[in-house]
């Protein structure tokens, strides 16, 4: 599995969840690529998927 997509089913699940609340940030590129141990552009990628959800 691609890892954006890793990125994308965990940031779904804390949204579905109620860990992100409507309207709160979510944490910072930098933060993520760190978390996930992946590249900045594999960040960017996810979020702008998400975006289009």
């Amino acid at each position: 599995m691609y890892k954006y997509l890793t990125i994308l089913n965990e940031i779904e699940t804390m949204i579905k969840s109620g860990i992100y609340k409507q309207g709160e940030k979510i944490s910072s590129i930098r933060r993520l690529s760190e978390t996930y141990q992946c590249n900045k552009s594999t960040v960017i990628r996810t979020l702008l998927v998400l975006i289009l959800i």
